[in-house]
């Protein structure tokens, strides 16, 4: 299937470069300069209503397990295209995987959204053959800055929660810079996704920590730029946006900026929190503590993001020792790894489940000063 667009017009980049305008004779004192750059939440919103119709519809499900659900995703990945599939099979699996599982496997839904993803992925990467790993020492690095961590199974219907530490980002250093957060970011999610039938199913909670961060350091350019990327390209729903110990600055211009970034129904899934991390623990989002860490309000006094990242270094080169030279897209790679789709998803829908009551006992305690 032809790209939806070219790989330089997904805007990214422009969208990290763009500035912002203050004008006190506008309404609001706020006036974006390239409307543009306005995240568009159509995708989430979609999903949002199919997951409420479905609940209530529990015959129209469509699994991926299933034959549907198996000819459906053959006939997606056949239409992405052997172009996209040689560069990158794992990746493109996993993102049509995820989608298919996210929109109950609608071909169309799925195909749009999918090949928006590869071509933002172009776009940052310069090649969708350009592969994540943790043997990338700049993307290590940054990770290791600790600007965004991942938490799994944070609530009961088993969704991820990103946090964001924008504290963390240091001006001038170019571990933190935005097209390394951008890819750091990426890297999570599609971390993330990659085994947890939970997440791809029911999506993620972004909450975005203001704690630490001083005024002088804030910038408009990070919350327009990956509200841009996670509406408009993610491979994933976006079930709740929320900001937490917000600067009082940001608090005087949300009025302002609320529905420049977040419009339709998706305003309704943004949420201010207090200074107050225990507010996470409350409606509507009702987080699970013995997951968070103190930092978080919770009680999970073992987790630790670094030791998180050695576990998946070790996953990753496991893995490679495990699939050798073989994983490089051949024609009889990919009618196995097809043929073994719906038997991996069992797999990693078990895993899942049994791995929820595990959280890490063997992490240390976490230090978000370390850095």
């Amino acid at each position: 299937m032809k790209s939806t667009t070219d790989a330089t017009t997904t805007s990214i980049k422009s969208c990290i470069e763009a500035k912002t305008v203050w004008d006190p004779q506008k309404r609001g004192f706020f006036v974006p300069t390239v409307r543009k750059f306005k995240p568009d939440w159509s995708f989430h919103e979609r999903e949002h209503e199919r997951e409420d119709y479905l609940a209530k519809h529990k015959e129209e499900v469509v699994l991926l397990e299933s034959d549907v659900g198996q000819r459906r995703f053959e006939f997606v990945m056949k239409a992405v295209g052997d172009s996209f599939v040689q560069k990158n099979y794992e990746l493109v699996e996993l993102v049509v995987r995820s989608l298919m599982v996210c929109t109950n496997c609608d071909v169309s839904a799925t195909l749009s959204r999918a090949m928006s993803y590869f071509d933002f992925y172009t776009d940052l990467f310069g090649d969708l053959g350009q592969k994540q790993t943790l043997e990338d020492d700049e993307l290590r690095e940054s990770l290791e800055m600790n600007c965004f961590q991942a938490f799994e199974n944070v609530d009961q219907d088993g969704r991820a929660m990103i946090w964001g530490l924008f504290c963390k980002a240091k001006p001038g250093d170019e571990r933190t810079s935005m097209v390394q957060l951008l890819k750091v970011l990426n890297y999570i999610i599609i971390r993330t996704l990659r085994n947890n039938y939970s997440v791809q199913k029911n999506g993620f909670i972004m909450l975005s920590d203001m704690i630490g961060l001083k005024f002088e350091n804030f910038t408009f350019t990070m919350p327009r730029t990956f509200s841009f990327m996670l509406s408009k390209f993610m491979p994933a729903k976006i079930h709740r946006v929320c900001l937490l110990r917000p600067l009082y600055f940001v608090q005087f211009i949300l009025p302002a900026t609320r529905s420049y970034m977040f419009s339709g129904n998706m305003c309704n899934r943004f949420h201010v929190l207090s200074q107050d991390p225990r507010d996470l623990m409350h409606m509507p989002l009702n987080l699970r503590p013995e997951i968070l860490p103190s930092m978080l309000g919770g009680n999970n006094n073992s987790y630790n993001f670094l030791n998180r990242l050695r576990a998946w270094r070790l996953e990753e080169q496991e893995n490679e020792y495990s699939n050798g030279s073989s994983c490089s897209g051949g024609d009889d790679l990919k009618e196995d790894m097809l043929f073994d789709t719906a038997q991996n998803n069992n797999r990693r829908q078990r895993k899942q489940e049994s791995s929820q009551t595990r959280e890490f006992a063997e992490d240390s305690t976490m230090d978000l000063d370390s850095k």
